[in-house]
């Protein structure tokens, strides 16, 4: 993967690692630059390797020569980029243990051109072919790319992502200095995700705005860093909610504001799986998420596990909240023990190692 950033994807990448050194497997974390707040997280059982290259591109060479090295090795790729490296870097060998996992649907494809779009298609579909097998994070992006011709039917199976630790318990009972959540007359409405276009949190601002209005008591909280804090900071000011919104920067244990808040709200445009769902219903807090293409309904089990609502709604999202708001405790543990490392590890151990 390309580093220990917060992003799913790195999460996926350390879990797997950690789970698979966990059963004596032999574990190499290749990273392009080894930084990043996920680092701490990986277990000295682990063998990390950094290329230390500035862009995505320039691992070609290295990581060929990782693979000439180390020819019966497999090696999974946890999303797009490196999949199209790794690909390229495995041309000419006869490699035949490389597997792509896929963690988004090819959605954002529609805000380019043409030629921009045939094009990033056609060399998704030549690198894929280099795999021997694609890991979709969801049957949504699943039949995504192979609407879009990316990928073969019985090349492609679904895996959801391995999100809950171990020691989830132990997390979720760490102690935040927080006013708005450790004070009982405040509703909390939590976010947490990367500030960016597709995770769409301007509509969440919106929809806030209507709650605020009618409800003085609520506040909304946002976790997440990326290149739209600063347009989501204006509109907060635009909007004059400077007191009842705050955004935070990344945290590395964030259990504790899901336990502690009113509601979790998911409010992408697209979302390939959706970890943040599945942390929320880990800690029995109640979901309102958008019914985006990709993975969302399907951890709700559409709509069983949390309130769907259309992309881009902020009416129809301020009233799916102001619903759920005073609703605590709900009992969605047992179903999100199907998401934790050891649950879907056992499925990727399967898929990658069908012989053992």
């Amino acid at each position: 993967m390309a580093s220990f950033a917060g992003g799913g994807a790195e999460k996926v990448g350390v879990n797997l690692a950690n789970y698979f050194s966990n059963l004596d497997y032999s574990v190499d974390l290749l990273l392009l630059k080894s930084y990043g707040p996920y680092r701490d997280q990986v277990s000295p059982n682990v063998n990390i390797i950094d290329l230390h290259v500035t862009k995505t591109r320039y691992s070609i060479l290295k990581l060929r020569d990782y693979l000439c090295t180390n020819p019966k090795h497999k090696v999974i790729s946890v999303y797009r980029d490196t999949n199209i490296v790794l690909a390229l870097s495995a041309i000419g060998l006869n490699n035949h243990n490389l597997y792509f996992r896929e963690a988004n649907p090819l959605t954002y494809l529609n805000d380019k051109k043409l030629l921009e779009r045939t094009l990033i298609k056609f060399i998704m579909r030549i690198s894929y072919m280099k795999a021997k097998l694609i890991i979709a994070n969801s049957n949504g992006t699943r039949n995504d790319l192979i609407d879009h011709k990316v990928v073969k039917r019985d090349k492609c199976v679904v895996i959801g992502n391995p999100v809950i630790p171990n020691n989830i318990e132990e997390l979720a009972k760490e102690k935040i200095n927080n006013p708005w959540l450790n004070n009982d007359k405040i509703k909390v409405i939590l976010n947490i995700g990367r500030l960016s276009k597709e995770k769409d949190q301007k509509t969440l601002i919106s929809a806030f705005k209507l709650i605020h209005i009618k409800d003085t008591s609520t506040r909304l909280l946002i976790i997440g860093v990326g290149p739209q804090k600063g347009f989501l900071e204006n509109h907060i000011n635009k909007l004059s909610l400077n007191k009842k919104v705050k955004i935070l920067d990344f945290v590395d244990n964030p259990y504790p504001f899901y336990r502690l808040s009113d509601v979790f709200v998911l409010s992408s445009t697209y979302e390939g799986f959706g970890n943040v769902l599945v942390e929320s219903l880990s800690m029995g807090t109640p979901i309102v998420a958008t019914n985006c293409p990709g993975g969302p309904s399907e951890i709700l089990k559409y709509g069983r596990f949390g309130k769907l609502v259309k992309v881009g709604d902020s009416f129809e999202m301020a009233k799916a909240i102001s619903k759920l708001l005073g609703e605590k405790n709900i009992d969605n543990t047992t179903y999100a023990k199907n998401f934790t490392v050891k649950a879907i590890g056992s499925k990727y151990k399967n898929a990658i190692f069908p012989e053992n």
